[in-house]
């Protein structure tokens, strides 16, 4: 496909892409039309995921707030403990925050945890304070402006 600059009405060249023996070919338009209406399709269905994972993670916290145990929750919803009690801990941290100022799911889901979205993480969480924030020792450092040592160090002293 011949590059399309925004604006430029131009016929290409003859024997260029983008032509055909008689004028311009139409594919070029049918594929930029295309992939803006897959654009939008793309996030109008990631916003959809988003609204949803954040409602999941708030009916897990109210079932876990009626009394359920986590452990049955997650046997009755086919998820893991775990993914159920950071889903519960993400909501009581961002949950009450209405949805225009809450973090990304995701953010705020790998930051309960204490794990990156890479998950082979192997360094460990650091609890700070009452927040019940979680971060892993090399985001910690790049918050405070620390090496990861020198993190490591400060978790020593105070344990």
């Amino acid at each position: 496909m011949a590059a399309v600059r925004r604006g430029d009405r131009r016929a290409p060249a003859a024997g260029h892409p983008g032509t055909v023996a008689g004028g311009v070919d139409s594919k070029p338009r049918t594929e930029v039309a295309a992939i803006k209406r897959l654009t939008k399709e793309i996030e109008q269905g990631e916003a959809a995921i988003e609204a949803a994972k954040w409602d999941r993670a708030e009916r897990l916290a109210t079932l876990a707030a009626d009394g359920y145990s986590r452990r049955d929750i997650a046997g009755d919803t086919g998820l893991s403990a775990t993914t159920v009690s950071t889903a519960i801990r993400t909501w009581e941290a961002y949950g009450v925050r209405a949805p225009v100022h809450r973090p990304r799911y995701a953010e705020a889901y790998y930051e309960i945890s204490g794990r990156g979205p890479g998950f082979g993480n192997s360094e460990p969480a650091i609890v700070a304070g009452t927040a019940n924030l979680q971060v892993g020792v090399t985001e910690a450092g790049r918050r405070l402006g620390i090496s990861r040592i020198a993190v490591h160090k400060i978790i020593k002293r105070t344990t």
